[in-house]
């Protein structure tokens, strides 16, 4: 593969192309870590936005309520997802109106970051033109080996959209967090 061709900056120059497909597969590493540590920081501010919206004044039982219910393993991401759908289609429907993609965006956000992290990445990826570095996921279960083989390709170019959707969709679920502070406000 033609360095110019590509959008990435190398970690190490490749001697041999053992050695580049080593580097290819360190930069998917690198990638997919940051998609799943990005959206991680989402479901951080998910979890403020439900607790405020849930649990108003006594500062005690909010940390149990997030403690033990928001990081319980079976209060899925998804399940975060539509309480905050909730909250912008009904109580604060004004917010989901005048924030017409912030649903959009963040589910794609959520459904990215589950395919990387729920699939389990494997070397020797195909080498595709002008877009590196490919990873090679397959998916994985509970009771089986590898079920599924998918081929994903990012570039720079790739993460810097996501992580301007990321910056957005965090920006919108602070503006949230303070709607609900400032009704929660009005209801004392």
């Amino acid at each position: 593969m033609d360095k110019k061709n590509t959008n990435i900056k190398f970690h190490f120059p490749a001697k041999n192309e053992k050695d580049l497909g080593n580097e290819h597969d360190e930069i998917a590493s690198d990638y997919r870590g940051k998609i799943i540590h990005y959206v991680t920081e989402l479901e951080d501010r998910m979890n403020a936005v439900i607790v405020e919206y849930f649990i108003k004044d006594n500062f005690t039982t909010r940390l149990e309520f997030e403690h033990v219910i928001i990081t319980e393993e079976r209060f899925s991401l998804s399940f975060k997802f539509g309480i905050i759908s909730y909250l912008v289609k009904h109580p604060f429907k004004s917010f989901g109106e005048s924030n017409t993609h912030f649903l959009t965006v963040l589910d794609s956000l959520i459904g990215m970051r589950n395919k990387y992290a729920h699939y389990g990445f494997i070397n020797k990826s195909p080498r595709h033109h002008n877009t590196t570095p490919p990873l090679r996921l397959n998916k994985l279960s509970h009771t089986t080996r590898a079920t599924k083989t998918d081929f994903v390709f990012l570039n720079e170019k790739d993460l810097k959209e996501f992580y301007g959707d990321c910056f957005a969709v965090k920006k919108c679920l602070k503006e949230l967090w303070n709607l609900i502070v400032e009704s929660n406000k009005k209801k004392e």
